[in-house]
């Protein structure tokens, strides 16, 4: 049920959305306000009811998908499966309808159904038509359909009507089991969340068999069962990822499931780019069917000089003594890739002296390990007003600066540490010598440092520094495969060439001429998956 006013916009519901708390007996209206406001508070009040029972109605319109027919088994079902895959569109937009309304989705959920509501006429396949869940998933997605709200006492008519329907069908919904978790949401309407798992019961076997079956799909199995899994367990995908999908054009949809994944993998990449901003950029360069990073222009080049002057010296007056550092030790290492690699590259030099800064704070007033003395006190002054220069005079890095602040990171499971160690071989041999130089030093200290236990006992993090720059650039790779794949292709001296077998010796693509080219990409969106799971988005 979507409040679209009198004036035919959607109703400001930003704050009411998904709040709890609301009084379903009291309201909130009191003596004394104005009229206008006492409307304004009943509309608000209005919309939040009905936007909490779009959210009972959306569980309930996931928990039915599982219970399709044969789902997304090709063999059984023919050409009929991407009648299921329709299906899988319009559930994936009623829930983010139900989530937060705009006026596209609500439009895109009127034209995913309209499509699979005739399904099963143009088809004409008797199994379809006779697959309970299909009907009572489409049942249900039309209650959110209306572009005017129900008032109190008709929404909860309705929740009784959906509560009780499988009395009148007799389907699968008749046992006391299937019903108990919408009747518990129906109890908890004032609370209603999709943070709260999606079932009450252990799972039924269907469940389980659902689950198995979007494992076995090779166009399920990268989005969709995380997707499913993800409501499961109470703890929905990044709700801009699932905007971005249920967004996907009518035209890939008609292209078919695989073109359906590969736009769902391409924008995996997007949001990973966004949430990871780098002021750089990763081309593809043509003369050597390479990747390479391409940093901004240095802005106010003297003062960044003298900058940069400052560190070396303070660098050089602490080794020049017993002030616990050497050249050995990994923050000397840093600076250093600083003063050299990146002394032309102010987004690395910032994210790397950020790091070095954090690290010497912590040594010199946390844990001690380093004296606190004159010369090693110059040194981090010296990274600090680096950092404070090199953000002063490239707004574009201050404000990802901003928005990397905020970014809190996982930690990294041995499995996924695995797969980084198997990238690298890939991924020097994709990318030009200073790129690939990156990868060999960040891929292994982001793969250490996320090993290494903290001194407080909190678990292991990965490095930002690294994770950053390993990720930001991952995502950026992606968003090229398609012209990297059309590259290799076309440049037939590359298969002859060391990039093809060091990939092969990597044993992470396939052996044959053309495959060599193409296969890389699946381990890159498999990196992609990791870094987005690295920040929470999946």
């Amino acid at each position: 049920m979507i409040d679209m006013g009198d004036d035919g916009e959607i109703a400001d519901v930003s704050q009411v959305c998904h709040a709890r708390g609301y009084d379903l007996v009291l309201g909130f209206g009191q003596a004394g306000m104005s009229d206008n406001r006492t409307r304004r508070s009943k509309r608000r009040f209005e919309v939040a009811v009905n936007m909490r029972f779009n959210v009972v109605v959306a569980r309930e319109i996931l928990r039915q998908l599982a219970f399709l027919q044969h789902p997304f088994d090709s063999e059984k079902l023919g050409w009929t499966i991407f009648t299921q895959f329709y299906v899988l569109r319009v559930v994936a937009i009623s829930v983010r309808v139900s989530y937060a309304p705009t006026r596209d989705m609500i439009r895109m959920l009127g034209s995913a159904l309209d499509k699979v509501s005739y399904a099963p006429k143009i088809s004409g396949d008797p199994a379809l038509r006779g697959d309970p869940a299909f009907s009572d998933i489409i049942d249900l997605t039309k209650l959110l359909a209306p572009t005017k709200s129900l008032r109190k006492t008709a929404v909860k008519g309705a929740l009784n009507d959906i509560l009780l329907r499988g009395h009148i069908d007799g389907n699968f919904l008749d046992t006391e089991g299937k019903r108990k978790s919408l009747r518990n949401d129906i109890g908890n309407f004032d609370n209603i969340s999709f943070s709260d798992p999606l079932f009450d019961t252990p799972l039924d076997p269907e469940i389980s068999k659902f689950i198995s079956a979007l494992d076995l799909n090779s166009a399920t199995i990268n989005h969709w069962r995380d997707w499913y899994q993800s409501f499961l367990d109470g703890k929905p995908l990044d709700w801009e990822l699932q905007r971005r999908v249920a967004l996907i054009d009518d035209a890939i949809w008609e292209a078919g499931p695989e073109a359906v994944a590969a736009e769902i993998e391409r924008i995996k990449a997007e949001v990973l780019t966004e949430k990871l901003p780098v002021a750089e950029a990763i081309e593809l360069n043509p003369e050597t069917g390479k990747f390479r990073a391409v940093p901004i222009k240095v802005e106010n080049a003297p003062y960044m000089s003298a900058l940069l002057s400052q560190i070396s010296d303070a660098l050089e007056d602490c080794l020049g003594g017993h002030n616990g550092l050497s050249d050995a030790s990994g923050d000397v290492k840093k600076l250093n890739r600083v003063l050299t690699k990146y002394r032309d590259d102010p987004q690395n030099a910032e994210l790397t002296l950020t790091r070095v800064a954090g690290s010497l704070r912590g040594q010199l007033h946390d844990s001690r390990e380093l004296p606190d003395n004159e010369y090693n006190l110059a040194l981090l002054n010296a990274v600090e007003e680096g950092v404070r220069g090199i953000r002063a005079n490239h707004p574009e890095v201050a404000e990802n600066r901003e928005q990397l602040a905020r970014q809190a990171f996982k930690t990294l499971s041995p499995e996924e540490k695995q797969v980084l160690e198997e990238a690298l071989p890939i991924l020097t041999a994709i990318s030009e010598a200073e790129l690939a130089e990156d990868f060999a030093q960040d891929i292994p200290e982001l793969i250490n440092d996320a090993a290494l236990p903290l001194a407080n006992g909190a678990p292991p993090l990965p490095g930002a520094d690294a994770a950053t720059r390993v990720f930001s650039r991952i995502s950026k790779m992606a968003l090229l495969k398609d012209q990297y794949d059309t590259f290799t292709r076309k440049g037939a001296e590359w298969f002859d060439s060391d990039t093809r077998k060091t990939v092969q010796l990597a044993g992470l693509v396939g052996g044959g001429v053309i495959a060599v080219g193409v296969k890389f990409g699946p381990k890159l969106l498999e990196l992609v998956q990791i870094g987005l799971r690295l920040l929470g988005v999946l």
